[in-house]
């Protein structure tokens, strides 16, 4: 069963030109179990760590999963994704609106 959100996680260290499909691991009800995810995934991923200076922070787009065409989720970050969010210097979560 489809969940209203599909989580986007990024290491922020690479490209990721191809977002994933909705599936079981990456999907929430609400955007607190989104944020959720990003956190859980932060720390399962060993993503967990304040990086130096120059260096991309890892983030996750929130999305809406119904807008997957089996190839994109659309414009994510010109107005089709929620929002964004980032581990923050303290590490703590940033959330970001598009």
């Amino acid at each position: 069963m489809l969940k209203r959100y599909t989580v986007l996680c990024h290491d922020g260290l690479h490209s990721n030109p191809y977002p994933e499909e909705p599936s079981a691991d990456n999907q929430a009800d609400t955007l607190e179990g989104a944020r959720a995810l990003f956190r859980r995934w932060l720390r399962d991923s060993g993503n967990d760590y304040t990086r130096a200076e120059g260096y991309g922070q890892p983030f996750a787009d929130i999305v809406y999963t119904a807008s997957w065409d089996g190839t994109s989720y659309g414009d994510v970050t010109g107005g089709d994704g929620v929002e964004r969010l980032e581990r923050g210097p303290r590490g703590g979560i940033v959330r970001n609106s598009f």
